[in-house]
């Protein structure tokens, strides 16, 4: 979004305030739909969110009302049903966890790759270009 519509949708809209609640109604609605679908495509719904919470995370009245949202989450830490923001906080780190694993992941290949290296030369042209571009791609995803 351009400068003046991202402002006027985050900071002039009359409903604005919602967006936190809403946002974090959604993400962790995700989590919860009845369908089996694996880990990894709940988080791919979910990515996209996390633009949208750091930005709005830099405006101060979003900010306070996620501190609200906390702060009653911890006056009902002890509840039957966990309020939507500790929900959601788990989510949060169940998703940085796999951010990591994943990362880690992709350096072990890429270590793994760097030992290889030295053989490539050998290989037919075509074969060599392959492997090179694997190398570069999973650099990029590391």
């Amino acid at each position: 979004l351009g400068n003046f519509h991202r402002q006027a949708l985050f900071q002039d809209h009359p409903a604005r305030l919602h967006l936190v609640q809403s946002i974090l109604h959604v993400f962790v609605s995700i989590e919860e739909t009845g369908h089996a679908v694996q880990f990894e495509q709940k988080f791919s719904y979910r990515r996209p969110m996390y633009d949208v919470i750091k930005y709005i995370w830099t405006l101060d009245d979003y900010k306070k009302r996620f501190a609200k949202m906390a702060e009653k989450a911890e006056q009902q830490i002890d509840s039957e049903s966990p309020p939507l923001f500790l929900r959601f906080i788990n989510l949060l780190i169940n998703d940085a966890i796999f951010l990591l694993d994943e990362g880690l992941n992709y350096m072990r290949t890429i270590q793994e790759q760097e030992g290889e290296r030295e053989g490539w030369r050998d290989l037919p042209a075509q074969e060599r270009t392959e492997n090179e571009r694997q190398f570069t791609h999973t650099g990029q995803l590391a």
